[in-house]
Protein backbone atom coordinates (compact mmCIF):
# COMPACT_ATOMS: atom_id res chain seq x y z
CA UNK A 1 0.00 0.00 0.00
CA UNK A 2 1.11 3.45 -0.63
CA UNK A 3 -0.04 4.95 2.07
CA UNK A 4 1.21 3.10 5.83
CA UNK A 5 -1.62 1.81 7.81
CA UNK A 6 -2.17 1.16 11.45
CA UNK A 7 -1.96 -2.98 11.72
CA UNK A 8 -1.64 -6.07 14.09
CA UNK A 9 1.27 -7.75 12.93
CA UNK A 10 2.17 -11.16 14.39
CA UNK A 11 6.26 -12.02 13.18
CA UNK A 12 7.38 -15.54 12.85
CA UNK A 13 8.27 -15.89 16.38
CA UNK A 14 4.73 -14.81 17.47
CA UNK A 15 5.74 -11.69 18.69
CA UNK A 16 2.37 -9.43 18.36
CA UNK A 17 2.61 -5.72 18.03
CA UNK A 18 0.63 -2.56 16.24
CA UNK A 19 2.39 -0.53 13.84
CA UNK A 20 2.26 1.16 10.52
CA UNK A 21 2.60 -0.73 7.43
CA UNK A 22 3.16 -0.01 4.18
CA UNK A 23 4.97 -3.20 3.18
CA UNK A 24 4.86 -5.89 5.56
CA UNK A 25 8.57 -7.02 6.92
CA UNK A 26 10.07 -10.01 5.84
CA UNK A 27 10.23 -11.47 9.61
CA UNK A 28 5.59 -10.88 9.60
CA UNK A 29 3.61 -13.80 9.93
CA UNK A 30 0.51 -12.22 9.36
CA UNK A 31 -0.36 -8.48 9.59
CA UNK A 32 -4.34 -7.25 9.67
CA UNK A 33 -5.20 -3.71 8.65
CA UNK A 34 -7.27 -1.68 11.09
CA UNK A 35 -8.41 1.89 10.39
CA UNK A 36 -7.44 4.05 12.98
CA UNK A 37 -5.63 4.08 16.71
CA UNK A 38 -7.50 4.92 19.83
CA UNK A 39 -4.74 4.68 22.02
CA UNK A 40 -0.95 5.08 21.42
CA UNK A 41 2.09 5.03 23.90
CA UNK A 42 -0.34 5.48 26.70
CA UNK A 43 -2.43 7.87 25.32
CA UNK A 44 -5.90 8.62 23.86
CA UNK A 45 -5.29 9.64 20.21
CA UNK A 46 -8.14 12.68 19.88
CA UNK A 47 -10.85 11.96 16.71
CA UNK A 48 -13.23 14.51 15.58
CA UNK A 49 -15.52 11.57 15.06
CA UNK A 50 -17.65 10.85 17.81
CA UNK A 51 -20.39 8.55 16.29
CA UNK A 52 -21.48 5.73 18.05
CA UNK A 53 -21.12 2.03 16.24
CA UNK A 54 -20.65 -1.32 17.09
CA UNK A 55 -16.34 -1.81 16.93
CA UNK A 56 -13.92 -4.63 17.23
CA UNK A 57 -10.63 -2.99 18.84
CA UNK A 58 -7.36 -4.99 19.88
CA UNK A 59 -4.79 -3.43 22.10
CA UNK A 60 -1.74 -4.43 23.84
CA UNK A 61 -0.03 -3.78 27.07
CA UNK A 62 3.41 -1.95 27.34
CA UNK A 63 5.61 -4.15 27.01
CA UNK A 64 2.95 -6.67 24.17
CA UNK A 65 2.73 -9.53 26.30
CA UNK A 66 -1.24 -9.63 26.95
CA UNK A 67 -3.50 -8.74 24.12
CA UNK A 68 -7.08 -7.52 24.75
CA UNK A 69 -9.68 -8.21 21.81
CA UNK A 70 -13.26 -5.78 22.43
CA UNK A 71 -16.23 -6.53 20.07
CA UNK A 72 -18.63 -3.62 21.16
CA UNK A 73 -22.30 -4.57 19.91
CA UNK A 74 -24.40 -1.25 18.66
CA UNK A 75 -27.52 0.10 16.28
CA UNK A 76 -29.79 -1.89 18.57
CA UNK A 77 -32.07 0.99 20.53
CA UNK A 78 -32.38 -0.54 23.94
CA UNK A 79 -30.31 -3.33 23.46
CA UNK A 80 -26.15 -1.78 22.82
CA UNK A 81 -25.62 1.41 21.32
CA UNK A 82 -22.21 1.20 20.57
CA UNK A 83 -19.15 3.47 21.30
CA UNK A 84 -17.05 5.70 19.56
CA UNK A 85 -13.45 6.17 19.25
CA UNK A 86 -13.11 8.22 22.86
CA UNK A 87 -14.86 5.28 24.60
CA UNK A 88 -12.76 2.94 22.97
CA UNK A 89 -9.80 4.46 24.16
CA UNK A 90 -10.58 4.77 27.84
CA UNK A 91 -12.09 1.34 27.96
CA UNK A 92 -8.80 0.46 26.19
CA UNK A 93 -6.89 2.30 29.05
CA UNK A 94 -8.83 0.95 31.85
CA UNK A 95 -7.68 -2.90 30.44
CA UNK A 96 -3.95 -1.59 30.42
CA UNK A 97 -3.53 -0.70 26.80
CA UNK A 98 -0.15 0.84 25.81
CA UNK A 99 -1.22 0.23 22.01
CA UNK A 100 -4.87 0.02 20.38
CA UNK A 101 -6.47 0.10 17.09
CA UNK A 102 -9.85 0.03 15.68
CA UNK A 103 -10.06 -2.64 13.76
CA UNK A 104 -13.35 -2.77 12.05
CA UNK A 105 -17.21 -2.06 13.44
CA UNK A 106 -21.00 -2.59 12.20
CA UNK A 107 -22.01 -5.70 11.46
CA UNK A 108 -18.43 -7.28 10.75
CA UNK A 109 -17.92 -7.02 14.43
CA UNK A 110 -18.50 -10.67 15.35
CA UNK A 111 -17.34 -12.69 18.37
CA UNK A 112 -16.97 -16.33 17.69
CA UNK A 113 -15.63 -19.15 20.07
CA UNK A 114 -15.03 -22.66 19.09
CA UNK A 115 -16.45 -25.29 21.37
CA UNK A 116 -13.70 -27.87 20.82
CA UNK A 117 -15.71 -30.98 21.97
CA UNK A 118 -18.63 -30.26 19.44
CA UNK A 119 -15.98 -28.69 16.58
CA UNK A 120 -18.95 -25.83 15.88
CA UNK A 121 -18.47 -22.46 16.33
CA UNK A 122 -20.70 -20.25 18.93
CA UNK A 123 -21.85 -16.93 18.88
CA UNK A 124 -21.07 -14.74 21.97
CA UNK A 125 -22.22 -11.34 20.64
CA UNK A 126 -25.45 -10.05 18.98
CA UNK A 127 -24.10 -8.40 15.64
CA UNK A 128 -25.76 -5.86 14.39
CA UNK A 129 -27.01 -7.62 10.83
CA UNK A 130 -28.86 -10.57 13.53
CA UNK A 131 -25.91 -13.44 12.11
CA UNK A 132 -22.60 -13.07 10.94
CA UNK A 133 -21.27 -11.07 7.70
CA UNK A 134 -19.40 -12.75 5.04
CA UNK A 135 -16.24 -10.66 5.14
CA UNK A 136 -12.69 -10.50 3.94
CA UNK A 137 -10.26 -10.51 6.80
CA UNK A 138 -10.74 -12.48 10.25
CA UNK A 139 -8.52 -12.08 13.37
CA UNK A 140 -8.25 -15.79 14.88
CA UNK A 141 -6.84 -16.29 17.79
CA UNK A 142 -5.17 -19.93 18.68
CA UNK A 143 -5.09 -21.15 22.49
CA UNK A 144 -3.40 -24.17 23.49
CA UNK A 145 -4.61 -26.22 26.19
CA UNK A 146 -2.57 -25.98 28.69
CA UNK A 147 -0.20 -28.95 29.71
CA UNK A 148 -0.90 -31.71 32.00
CA UNK A 149 2.21 -32.45 33.86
Amino acid sequence: HTNARPCLAVNRAGRVSIRRVSQPNKDDWEVVAGNVMVVRQGQTVAHDNKVRHPRTVVGLNRDATRMIVLVVDGRKPGVALGMNYAELAAEMLRFGCYDALNLDGGGSSVLAVRDPEKDEFKILNAPTDGHERAVANVLGISVDAPRAE
